[in-house]
């Protein structure tokens, strides 16, 4: 099997002639077609296990990638195809989309940023449900207790959903114009809302946008902020790279 860690503008062979080994400890090469590499390496299925030491090994190549091409295309861990033929006609196939996106990527990172909005409210609101539904038992009302508690339940997620949604916004216009594209993720648990935003910065703004996410953070003191990168554009690829999947979402 070929493992891939990532795609890169051929830098030319001398420049992977430095790449350190692989998974498994085979040599890193390049597949290319036309600028377009697929850095790759030979590997057992069973070699693949999904442990701290090969996500370092797999992060190691994608960043050494990085010292030899303003622009590559990081691929997820695990990503596999069976044979060199299978990876050229990918790359063929694929070809102006690829070329397309690492232009796209060409001197960008990835920033992230990420905030947890406390959800203590919607505790609350299951134990209030809870403790209603004991207290109307027997009174004929339990259905509308519960009615009742579920639409507080409902409205407090709600608010924080509205609290996260706005601190997007004025989270992009503080860091903006520093970043090129923007991803954001929410999630919610039973005690909060947990936000991830992504941002595709040039290389050459990263300190700058450092320094306006931390003027941005000591004016939100009770919110618990995150930073982190930069890293490869992972978020950013929006790409499928398994054999008969469709490349693009």
């Amino acid at each position: 099997m070929k493992y891939i860690y990532c795609l890169t503008r051929d830098a030319g062979r001398s420049a992977f002639d430095a790449y350190r080994l692989g998974l498994g400890g085979s040599e890193v090469h390049p597949i290319s077609f036309k600028g377009v590499s697929a850095l790759i390496n030979e590997v057992d299925s069973d070699q693949i296990v999904s442990s701290v030491q090969n996500a370092l090994i797999h992060q190691a190549i994608v960043y050494e990638a990085l010292k030899h091409s303003r622009s590559i295309i990081p691929c997820r861990f695990g990503t596999l195809f069976p044979d060199d033929k299978n990876i050229l006609m990918f790359l063929k196939e694929h070809y102006a989309r690829l070329d397309d996106r690492l232009t796209r990527l060409e001197g960008k990172m990835e920033v992230g940023v990420q905030a947890i909005f406390n959800g203590k409210t919607i505790a609350a609101g299951l134990e209030v449900r809870g403790q209603g539904d004991t207290e109307t038992r027997g009174q004929g009302n339990t259905g509308i207790s519960y009615l009742l508690e579920k639409k507080k339940q409902f409205d407090a997620v709600r608010k924080l959903d509205e609290e996260a949604d706005s601190f997007i916004q004025e989270l992009n216009e503080a860091m903006s114009p520093l970043w090129f594209e923007v991803e954001a993720e929410k999630r919610r648990t039973e005690q909060a809302f947990l936000l991830s935003i992504c941002y595709l910065v040039d290389q050459k703004n990263l300190s700058s946008f450092k320094i306006a996410y931390q003027r941005f953070k000591r004016n939100k003191p009770n919110l618990r902020l995150l930073y982190t990168g930069p890293w490869p554009p992972y978020g950013f690829t929006d790409m499928d790279f398994r054999p008969n999947k469709d490349f693009l979402p």
